[in-house]
């Protein structure tokens, strides 16, 4: 039986957020690459949120970097805030990073 995008996206975000670290590892590998297309997905984008929310501070970092680029050329931010679902990604991001500064932690 093939999972629809929705019944996809709950059983990923359940194992992201109770899932083992090696499952959650797992799920967030699979993304690494693909952040800024699964973030334009309706579906995915919530995905890679839960990913940047549960991720630990190194694989958030490689995610964050994969949306960042490594030069401006490679920098997909822009296009990511102007996107329907996308943006909401970058909000979380936003969001994790400002917890972070305020707990005086790296997020």
């Amino acid at each position: 039986m093939l999972l629809n995008w929705t019944e996809l996206t709950n059983l990923s975000n359940h194992v992201l957020e109770r899932g083992k670290p090696d499952e959650r590892r797992r799920i967030i590998e699979k993304l690494t690459g693909k952040v800024v297309q699964m973030s334009q997905n309706k579906y995915a984008s919530n995905v890679v949120e839960k990913c940047m929310e549960h991720a630990d501070s190194t694989e958030r970092e490689l995610l964050i970097e994969e949306i960042m680029g490594k030069s401006e050329e490679d920098n997909h931010l822009l296009a990511m805030v102007k996107d329907q679902y996308a943006n909401y990604v970058v909000q979380k991001v936003l969001e994790i990073k400002s917890e972070a500064s305020e707990e005086g932690t790296e997020g």
